[in-house]
């Protein structure tokens, strides 16, 4: 049991650094590549702050712990929620822009509800898994395309840094998080089975916050600056 909670406690702390390198970097070399501020915001560092919870859940199914990934999606989301905004609040002033309400709140409710209805059967099928493939991709070209058109800057990344530098970043970080999330399912499944829970409870708990420790930090980051 000391072996898998090591193994879940280390692979979590290595994750938050891996997987922060791993966004800082891929942000910086696509500012590099002189992509729009919108594309980076929704598909670079939407994608990268979410490869923990990605990487965790999908090695977890391969292994046929799909309670496990199952619960570290719905505990992933919880916890963006009830800590990582509730401790952003906390720190400071938080204003809601109205495009939030007119464009992410309603993605995030429609999200909410496809996997409500995926989910109802038991099971996620593999034609459900499409499916919801197909509403991410819709959802992002949707934010590009209105972020265009309100012609909002996300927040500036600092320039001047080596694409070389930041591509080697960008692939140790991700190797990293891919490492690190393999050692975290494989602890959290030997302390389910130590502890006699089931992997969803653990995905629901332990894992989930580990995974998204990525974006409280970065919050409570900006947060303190007032960003």
């Amino acid at each position: 049991m000391i072996t898998d909670l090591v193994a879940c406690l280390a692979g979590m702390a290595v994750l938050v650094v891996a997987a922060d390198h791993f966004v800082l970097g891929s942000a910086r070399l696509a500012r590099s590549l002189s992509m729009s501020p919108i594309v980076i915001g929704a598909v670079v560092l939407g994608f990268g702050t979410s490869a923990p919870e990605m990487l965790v859940s999908a090695i977890a199914a391969s292994r046929g712990n799909l309670a496990l990934g199952v619960g570290n999606v719905v505990g992933s989301n919880v916890a963006n929620l009830s800590l990582v905004a509730a401790v952003a609040a906390l720190l400071t002033r938080m204003p809601i822009a109205p495009s939030v309400f007119r464009r992410e709140a309603l993605l995030s409710v429609i999200a909410a509800v496809a996997f409500a209805l995926v989910v109802t059967g038991g099971y996620v099928s593999r034609l459900e898994g499409l499916f919801l493939a197909l509403g991410i991709v819709a959802s992002i070209v949707a934010l590009v395309v209105t972020g265009r058109q309100e012609n909002h800057d996300d927040e500036p990344i600092d320039e001047g840094h080596s694409t070389g530098f930041e591509t080697l970043r960008v692939t140790v970080g991700l190797t990293g998080t891919v490492l690190a999330a393999h050692f975290v399912v494989t602890g959290a499944s030997g302390l389910a089975g130590h502890w006699g829970l089931t992997g969803g409870f653990i995905g629901f708990s332990l894992v989930a916050l580990g995974t998204s420790l990525p974006e409280l930090v970065t919050t409570v980051a900006c947060a303190r600056r007032g960003e």
